[in-house]
């Protein structure tokens, strides 16, 4: 299937009025060159996976480079840490996991919550002790560091493990940080049967991180990959099993847990009963308050890996598919749904492979909630302004209050906006791109629900 190019920057087919500001930024150029910050790389190196994980809290943000070769061995990996200051954001620091492996693959996952941030090393080998005595090292378990932030200085001060550490279970390869509250997947682990995948939550006392429980699918099947995707956020969690069974084998499942003082206890499987074998319906997963949203960059209703994202809502203790999304340009081969993140009435979502003004450099696709009509709408395009094919603008998306980061790790690069004030209608960009805003709408199709193992370049 032929591919079309579509035209760069901000692009807003607008239902209504269209609004073009140029935002003059202090110390910047104010003609037409709206630069707040790209974040880049002090000390990386073509080929670190940078800007393929990250994520942002308030003044703070976090950037993996996954494939980062370091005094820990090549493809160890590093992550980035970032500060703003007014208007600028400055590289702080860049930190290697203690007695991390090669091949560890250290912030192939990242989250980060005021002053913590947690990074996963899904590859790393880790010794297991077995009860009757003895020990061995268990290849590819995988470990998870928390970073801790003490004025502007962040320091690893935990490693955590699972308590089964079972090799190539993968722990770490989704991580979440909420508050006192950690969830780590471990997409490969044996649970039931081999590969199914399991999610461990683990919560803070003090400086003191323990393990709580370990959750997994009610009846896990072989590779389901439970926790290749997770999100905790205030008492809900949500794993994504990105081949776990729904309308069929294969499709994908997603699983809400919801906290009961210590307890936490399964509320909802979200499917949706137009899945088909190979959505990947999963593979991204968000949740806030009574939203969540699941990225199935494998749908194939607009040609091969076109994507789709779903809306499931929440009605006291039950869950509701509300809303299909894809984009009005949707294409073969864009990945919509690569990465998606929730954040009261905004959606973001990744398509890190979708053509904006060149082959595969990405494109990101911001909806609003419209709570009068309980419809997300879409509100806008943002194409990177750095026009490189191959980009993968989108990779990573990260909301938090009204900041957006954007990974592109093609360019090696990931960028900051700020979404617009409610009631203002701007859109105020932060990485040199055109500033404009306004509404389109996107397809939303309303329905009630009823009733392999990969490598890390597939991440």
């Amino acid at each position: 299937m032929s591919r079309h190019r579509r035209t760069s920057g901000i692009r807003i087919t607008a239902v209504g009025v269209l609004l073009l500001v140029f935002l003059a930024v202090p110390g910047r150029p104010a003609s037409g060159d709206a630069l707040q910050s790209r974040l880049v790389a002090d000390g990386g190196l073509p080929g670190d996976g940078f800007a393929s994980a990250g994520a942002i809290s308030g003044s703070w943000a976090i950037v993996g480079a996954y494939y980062d070769a370091n005094d820990n061995g090549g493809n160890a990996g590093a992550a980035y840490l970032y500060q703003r200051s007014n208007a600028d954001w400055t590289q702080q620091a860049k930190l290697i996991s203690t007695g991390g492996d090669a091949d560890g693959f250290f912030a192939l996952s990242v989250s980060m919550d005021g002053a913590y941030a947690i990074a996963g090393a899904p590859y790393d080998d880790v010794a297991m002790t077995y009860p009757g005595g003895g020990s061995s090292w268990s290849r590819d378990a995988g470990t998870v560091r928390i970073l801790t932030r003490t004025g502007s200085t962040w320091t690893e001060t935990a490693r955590l493990t699972a308590p089964d550490p079972f090799g190539e279970s993968h722990f770490g390869w989704g991580v979440s940080i909420s508050g006192d509250w950690a969830i780590v997947g471990a997409r490969d682990a044996d649970y039931f049967t081999s590969g199914a995948g399991a999610a461990y939550v683990f919560h803070r006392d003090g400086e003191d991180w323990n393990f709580v429980v370990k959750l997994a699918e009610p009846v896990g099947g072989a590779n389901n990959s439970f926790g290749a995707s997770v999100e905790i956020r205030g008492d809900y969690a949500i794993v994504g099993a990105t081949w776990g069974e729904g309308a069929a084998v294969d499709s994908g499942a997603a699983y809400v847990f919801h906290r009961n003082g210590a307890n936490w206890v399964l509320q909802g499987k979200l499917w949706t009963s137009d899945g088909s074998d190979g959505d990947r319906f999963g593979a991204t997963v968000a949740v806030d308050g009574e939203w969540a949203a699941v990225g199935a960059y494998g749908d194939d209703d607009n040609g091969s890996n076109s994507g789709s994202v779903y809306l499931f809502r929440r009605d006291g203790i039950s869950w509701a598919k509300w809303a299909t999304l894809t984009p009005p340009d949707a294409a073969a081969g864009d990945w919509f749904g690569r990465h998606v993140t929730l954040e009261g009435n905004w959606l973001a979502v990744g398509a890190p492979y979708a053509d904006g003004a060149e082959l595969n450099s990405g494109l990101v696709y911001l909806y609003r909630l419209d709570a009068d009509e309980d419809e997300w709408d879409l509100f806008g395009t943002i194409d990177s302004p750095y026009l490189q094919a191959n980009g993968q603008f989108g990779r990573l998306v990260s909301l938090d209050g009204y900041s957006l980061l954007i990974g592109a790790s093609g360019e090696r690069a990931a960028y900051v906006y700020v979404i617009p004030e409610p009631g203002t209608g701007l859109l105020l960009g932060c990485a040199g791109v055109l500033l404009v805003a306004a509404a389109r709408r996107g397809r939303t199709e309303r329905r009630q629900l009823p009733g392999r193992r990969r490598g890390p370049s597939q991440m």
